[in-house]
């Protein structure tokens, strides 16, 4: 399956051709459209005026796609928003007859996110439609390496035991210091590569150690990552990021089998690096999203 996720990166709403080209070109290059992402705007709402304002934008693009003789399934977008708005964002797009989601996280964790991540499931929940929509993680963030650590938990992939169906790699950088960057950029090359076996990110200084962790399934030849440690910044990330990719695909599928018959956090908790709180906000969070709807009326007639 294949998704173009664009990113709109300016500061008022795009119109006219402008948003037919972004439209257009997602269009053309997703088997589902997902709608694009604005964060500089959904990052200013903050009343209801803006959110039905957005809501609008949405229910327009939405249309737009529709009206394409050559129908496609289309994927709404959920941002990082004010907690207030996020519920009734999902509640717009079942309203309208979706049951594709994508989450941006903007580079965090689910471990970090998951009280942005609670009023998404538990609206789909209320709406008997957890078990049948499509909500994949975008721009989820895998962890920080610690200075002084080889190898850390690998947070992205809890994005399954969080209820997500699949997830894309980060796209978006952190942001850092000028210094920190520069700093950086001094250092030899590194890679950073993820392990199926226990769910750690390794962090590899030299070929030995790629060979102490590198599994015999990978299509991504072991000389290529080797050679990458010598080589130009960009050729080590093209390849760490194929190979981390491909690990990371080849676990979730691996996943998909497991939930169909065993709980997913009892599968998680068998890797070494897995914390174990990080398994129980998990179970909390499965308990927390089928909590019953809070009932505005009832506390306005009682208040």
């Amino acid at each position: 399956m294949t998704l173009c996720i664009l990113e709109y990166v300016g500061n008022r709403y795009p119109l006219g051709r402008e948003l037919e080209f972004i439209l257009d070109t997602a269009y053309s290059f997703s088997d589902i459209v997902p709608l694009p992402t604005l964060p500089k705007i959904t990052a200013t709402i903050d009343d209801k005026d803006k959110f039905d304002r957005y809501q609008i934008f949405l229910e327009e693009i939405i249309h737009f796609l529709r009206s394409n003789k050559h129908k496609k399934p289309i994927m709404g977008i959920v941002p990082r928003l004010a907690y207030g708005f996020v519920a009734n964002l999902v509640e717009f797009y079942i309203d309208e007859g979706l049951n594709a989601f994508y989450v941006d996280f903007e580079a965090r964790n689910p471990t970090t996110f998951k009280q942005n991540l609670l009023p998404v499931f538990r609206t789909l929940t209320q709406h008997d439609m957890a078990g049948k929509s499509f909500v994949y993680a975008h721009n989820v963030d895998a962890g920080r390496i610690i200075k002084a650590s080889d190898v850390v938990n690998a947070k992205d992939i809890l994005s399954f035991g969080f209820g997500f169906d699949a997830m894309g790699r980060r796209h978006k950088g952190r942001r850092m210091p000028t210094h920190v960057r520069q700093r950086l950029n001094t250092l030899p090359n590194r890679l950073r590569l993820f392990s199926k076996n226990d769910y750690g990110y390794y962090r590899i200084l030299n070929p030995t150690k790629i060979r102490e962790i590198y599994p015999s399934d990978s299509s991504i030849p072991i000389n290529k990552l080797s050679r990458g440690l010598s080589v130009n910044i960009a050729e080590i990330r093209r390849y760490e990021k194929l190979f981390n990719t491909e690990q990371l695909g080849l676990e979730a599928f691996r996943i998909r089998q497991i939930v169909k018959e065993f709980i997913p956090t009892q599968y998680l908790a068998t890797k070494e690096h897995v914390n174990k709180k990080h398994i129980k906000i998990m179970k909390r969070f499965k308990g927390d999203i089928s909590k019953r709807k809070l009932d505005q009326k009832s506390l306005l007639d009682i208040f």
